[in-house]
């Protein structure tokens, strides 16, 4: 369930994995997001361990707006929202950032 082993592990064999970077704090958080943005492409977070996609969230730079609290949970989570809540919260996070990869 250590998502961070499991891609160091297949990496040290050769298997292709994409970019990710292991995010405990808001400037680690901002740092991949802005390489990510950099190299055109889009950044998501998920829990460094666990399954089932919970916590998966993609990184946006839309302003919040009460649409964000109409109906269900959004996949989607503004930068700024993550990064004050990181810089409130008592203890680190230990996520995953990634390129969010688009449906084929």
């Amino acid at each position: 369930r250590d998502k961070v082993i499991a891609y160091e592990a297949v990496r040290a064999v050769g298997v292709p994995v994409p970019p990710w970077w292991r995010v405990r704090t808001a400037d680690e958080l901002v740092l991949a997001v802005e390489e990510l943005e950099a190299g055109g492409h889009r950044a998501c977070f998920k829990p460094a361990s666990g399954a089932g996609g919970v916590g998966f969230r993609t990184v946006t730079r839309d302003p919040f707006s009460l649409a964000h609290l109409n109906g269900f949970p959004s996949p989607s989570v503004p930068l700024p929202l993550v990064v004050e809540a990181l810089r409130a919260a008592e203890e680190p996070v230990d996520w995953l950032v990634m390129p969010r990869l688009e449906q084929p």
